[in-house]
C-alpha cells in the first residue's frame, strides 16, 4: 500500500466517523415525574447488571451477557414499603419484553425506545421497561429476587464489534420510617443516550419537574 493509498484509507475513516456523529440524532424520551412521595420516606435499589465484563475492558473480553441473576432485599422491621418498582433495560427494540421475577411474569407499564436516527450504524435500539410492582413486594418482602431467563444474547452480535451492549434490572424499594425527617421522594421516569457525551465529551442535561426544595426547619 502506498502513502497515498494509506492517506485515504484514514480520510475514509475519518470521513465515515464524521458523517455518522454528524448525522446522528438520539431520540430521548424526556423525563416526566412517576411518582412522588412527601414525608418521612426514603428508599433503597437493588438489582444486578447482565454484563459479564466492562464494555472497553482491555484487552477485550469474550462478548457475552447473563442470562439469570438475583439480588437480596433487606429491609428493617421498621420501614414499611409503600412503594417497589420494577425496571429492566438492554439492547434491542424490546419487543414482547417481559420479566420472569421469581416466577412470576411481568409486563411493562411504560416502555421507552432509544435509537440512532437516521440508522448509519444501524441497528442502535435499546429499550427500558418498567413495571409497578408494589403490591407484590408488599407480600413478598425481605428475601431474594430472582430474574431468570433475561435473555439478548440471541442479538447481542449486532453490537459486540462497537462495545455497545448491556443488560440489566433493579428494583426501586420506597419505604416509610417514622424516624426519618420529612422530605420530598421523586421518581422520574424517562430514558436517554449517552454515548456522544462519553465518546465525544459533548455536555448534556437532564431537565427535571415538580421538584420542591425547602427547608422544614420551624
Amino acid at each position: 500500500m502506498n502513502c497515498f493509498q494509506k492517506t485515504y484509507l484514514r480520510f475514509l475513516v475519518l470521513f465515515c466517523l464524521l458523517s455518522f456523529f454528524g448525522n446522528a440524532q438520539f431520540a430521548s424520551v424526556p423525563l416526566s415525574l412517576y411518582q412522588q412521595f412527601n414525608g418521612s420516606y426514603d428508599y433503597t435499589i437493588i438489582g444486578k447488571s447482565h454484563n459479564l465484563y466492562d464494555n472497553w475492558a482491555f484487552p477485550p473480553q469474550p462478548c457475552g451477557m447473563l442470562t439469570t441473576s438475583s439480588a437480596t432485599l433487606s429491609l428493617s422491621p421498621n420501614q414499611n414499603i409503600v412503594g417497589a418498582y420494577l425496571i429492566w433495560s438492554g439492547i434491542g427494540d424490546g419487543s414482547g419484553t417481559n420479566l420472569n421475577l421469581n416466577g412470576n411474569i411481568f409486563t411493562p407499564d411504560n416502555l421507552h425506545l432509544a435509537n440512532v436516527n437516521p440508522p448509519t450504524w444501524a441497528p442502535c435500539y435499546y429499550f427500558s421497561a418498567i413495571k409497578d410492582i408494589t403490591s407484590y413486594v408488599q407480600n413478598f418482602g425481605n428475601g431474594i429476587y430472582q430474574v431468570t431467563n433475561f435473555d439478548l444474547n440471541p442479538i447481542i452480535g449486532l453490537y459486540c464489534s462497537n462495545a455497545v451492549y448491556y443488560s440489566g434490572w433493579n428494583i426501586v424499594v420506597v419505604f416509610s420510617n417514622q424516624a426519618l425527617p420529612n422530605k420530598q421522594l421523586n421518581i422520574y421516569d424517562g430514558f436517554k443516550l449517552a454515548y456522544l457525551s462519553v465518546v465525544m465529551n459533548v455536555p448534556y442535561t437532564i431537565p427535571i419537574s415538580n421538584l420542591n426544595v425547602t427547608s422544614t426547619v420551624g
